[in-house]
């Protein structure tokens, strides 16, 4: 995947950025900040749909092979998504997916009639992703 801004791929667990990551995949760190991690290309799609507050994009080029998914990272980027480019194997490290796709979100949590917003993106309605693309 061509980055017209490329970024430095992150390769080291270590780095301030993919800990900050790794910190929102438990609940303290989701508390403490209020945003969790969304990943897979349907979810973010899905965000984008419903208007999420996405904070940052974070995706990793070689995992990344699906043409929806690179045209809707692109055109997140186009609209001011700062992204985080990291190295395949910690992707992988982060990702719960049994087949990673390459890209996920950091969104700003945000409570709807007593629940929090990420269970409106969990549930199974039916959409149709080129409408995120317009």
């Amino acid at each position: 995947m061509k980055d017209q801004n490329p970024q430095p791929l992150i390769h080291q667990a270590n780095d301030p950025r993919f800990l900050h990551l790794r910190s929102l995949q438990k609940p303290q760190g989701r508390s403490r900040t209020g945003l969790y991690l969304i990943e897979g290309i349907r979810h973010v799609a899905r965000a984008v749909e419903e208007r999420a507050p996405i904070q940052s994009l974070f995706l990793s080029p070689p995992v990344l092979a699906n043409p929806f998914g690179q045209k809707l990272a692109r055109k997140l980027r186009q609209r001011g998504i700062p992204t985080i480019q990291i190295a395949p194997q910690l992707y992988r490290d982060l990702s719960l997916a049994a087949e990673p796709q390459g890209l996920g979100a950091v969104v700003r949590q945000r409570w709807e009639s007593g629940r929090v917003w990420p269970w409106k993106l969990l549930d199974n309605r039916a959409w149709s992703g080129e409408k995120y693309l317009r």
